[in-house]
């Protein structure tokens, strides 16, 4: 039942909104609505730097515009995409989805901000709007040494040490600047089990996204299942089902509103429960007794200068239930609402090597403190063959300083501190090697024996 409804809201994005495209499309010279989205946008574009040939002034978004002449645009900050920030590469992508048609039927050259190319009649096509598909596959491979000198990665269903997983992901224009995206992803080990709770599934062909977005006032709208990522990721980066607005120019504004996933328990294909302490923010003293909780959360992203980045954040956490009682009645919990702020930056130092910081502390009594530092050296781009990166990490996690972090130098119930290494590598095109080395131990000091952890991967993208 849960895999046909999945499959079915994806066809619903799929399929059954696209009669409310934008009606003009079939004419390239019909005026755009002075109330379309795609003028903001092209607003922006220009004050950025990213249309060639334009600046502040040049362009007047009180006039209408043709779609032709809102494809050309588009086609001019594409040429530019590599220099914009990755908020505003989405609005670029939304344009280029938008005005695809104009795009594909046009042949415009824009070297340096010239005039486009003359449009060249060609045969009527076949119309290409609808659902498209990406994907990856990866093989991975743990060795770990925990506290209790342990080995691999240990499930209900013994221990094991490598994995296998892929994902198809797919998106569609909607309408109106509208987008829709659903993902599935499947995961098996080296025994060939479902990999139960990879990614907060079941480990068989499940969904683990389905949002939509689109532009409402002058931001953008999300709404649906999606994994959050703020900043760093290090207060909070889990699963999560609610809706997400951002707005701004040069200072990045997103708000969110929503509840993460919280249920630390999965199956395995014969039925049995298995436990996941990955799964889900449980048990922790953000989430305790498993209660559940929803958040509020405002983050902000400031460039200060082309080598320098701000970041702020604050998070606001509410319980479902904020007295637990167990079966007979009686109190075994109290759950207190939690505040947590976040600062951070990076700024590139030298040429490919970047320095950054992050802090975040919470209005409880104790262990309250996490922070990070990070040196990473150039940047590996699956796209580019030979490319390469090397990073450092210096983590320390006390456990009531975030909600779920994207550090795996973490415990939900006991503080970590510890340090990582990273290294990626591009063989060839399409295709990402990935070796990072793990040390980490109990902040406690309950337990002095540190954490090891070696993981290497390959990814395939497609």
């Amino acid at each position: 039942m849960k895999k046909k409804l999945a499959m079915s809201l994806a066809f619903c994005i799929a399929f059954g909104m696209e009669s409310a495209v934008f009606a003009a499309t079939d004419n390239p010279f019909a005026t755009v609505p002075m109330q379309h989205w795609s003028y903001q946008t092209v607003a922006e574009l220009v004050h950025d730097g990213l249309i060639d040939g334009y600046k502040d002034g040049d362009f007047n978004k009180d006039r209408p515009l043709t779609r032709y002449e809102m494809a050309v645009m588009t086609a001019k900050a594409m040429s530019n995409v590599k220099k914009a920030d990755s908020a505003m590469q989405t609005q670029i992508t939304q344009m280029e989805m938008e005005f695809k048609d104009e795009l594909t039927d046009m042949h415009v050259r824009i070297p340096g901000g010239t005039p486009p190319a003359p449009v060249v009649a060609a045969p009527a096509a076949p119309k290409t709007d609808g659902l498209k598909w990406n994907g990856n596959i990866r093989v991975r491979y743990d060795h770990k040494t925990d506290h209790n000198n342990a080995k691999g990665d240990t499930t209900g269903t013994g221990v094991k040490d490598s994995s296998y997983y892929y994902e198809l992901t797919g998106t569609t224009p909607i309408g109106g600047g509208w987008n829709g995206l659903v993902r599935f992803l499947g995961a098996r080990d080296r025994d060939g089990q479902d990999r139960g709770g990879q990614e907060n599934t079941n480990g068989q062909f499940d969904m683990s996204r389905l949002y939509i977005y689109g532009p409402v006032g002058n931001g953008t709208l999300k709404v649906g299942r999606d994994k959050a990522g703020a900043i760093n990721g290090m207060v909070m980066n889990e699963y999560y089902t609610g809706a997400v607005y951002s707005f701004g120019n040069k200072a990045k504004v997103n708000v969110t509103y929503g509840k993460p996933d919280y249920n630390s328990t999965t199956r395995n294909t014969t039925g049995e429960t298995v436990s996941k302490d990955d799964r889900g923010i449980n048990e922790s003293y953000i989430n305790p007794k498993n209660v559940g909780i929803n958040y509020v959360q405002l983050d902000v992203t400031y460039p200060l200068d082309e080598k320098t980045n701000l970041y702020a954040g604050l998070w606001h956490t509410m319980a479902d239930n904020k007295n637990y009682k167990d079966p007979k009645g009686n109190a075994v919990a109290s759950y207190e609402d939690t505040n947590i702020w976040e600062l951070a930056f990076d700024h590139d130092i030298a040429k490919n090597l970047n320095f950054g910081a992050d802090y975040a502390k919470s209005d409880r009594d104790d262990q309250n403190t996490a922070y990070n530092f990070s040196l990473a050296y150039r940047t590996a781009d699956k796209k580019i063959a030979h490319s390469w990166s090397t990073e450092i990490d210096y983590v320390h996690l006390e456990d009531q300083a975030y909600i779920k972090s994207t550090f795996d130098i973490k415990d939900n119930k006991v503080g970590r501190q510890g340090w990582q290494f990273i290294y990626k590598y591009v063989p060839t095109k399409n295709i990402l090697w990935t070796t990072r080395w793990l040390q980490s131990k109990d902040l406690t000091g309950t337990d002095k024996t540190s954490e090891k952890w070696l993981r290497s991967q390959v990814e395939f993208f497609f």
